[in-house]
């Protein structure tokens, strides 16, 4: 089974086996800085997501900020050695069950905020390890 590539250009593409730019490409032809207006006019409104939506946003309105990480930190119940996966189950999931979103367009409701940054983490994590860093 072959893994598809991405559609989505990329600086790296650009370059050639020897991480030089290759001939057919310079700096003044590199694609511009990628805004979510760039990749929905090339791409198409849903920039080919297939997947589930919350509230019809795709996971590119899902962010959150780091001041909101951090208040998750004020939540009843918090305590300074969760992990993500304790924070996740003992504080997010009953604040957001059966309301048909994630935390991020839960608090973000009024206003989803596009995400800028993707930011992965491990579920035996500390979750103040995470946010710090």
């Amino acid at each position: 089974e072959t893994i598809p590539e991405s559609p989505i250009d990329t600086f790296s593409s650009f370059f050639d086996g020897d991480n030089k730019i290759d001939g057919s490409a310079s700096m003044s032809t590199l694609p511009p800085q990628p805004t979510l207006e760039y990749a929905r006019e090339k791409y198409g409104p849903d920039l080919q997501f297939q997947g589930s939506k919350q509230n019809g946003y795709g996971p590119e309105m899902w962010g959150i900020t780091v001041e909101q990480l951090l208040a998750v930190k004020e939540l009843e119940g918090y305590e300074e050695s969760m992990t993500m996966y304790d924070v996740v189950k003992n504080l997010i999931t009953p604040l957001t069950e059966g309301r048909g979103v994630g935390y991020a367009l839960l608090i973000n409701n009024d206003k989803p905020l596009r995400a800028k940054y993707m930011t992965s983490h491990a579920w035996g994590e500390r979750y103040d390890h995470f946010v710090r860093a």
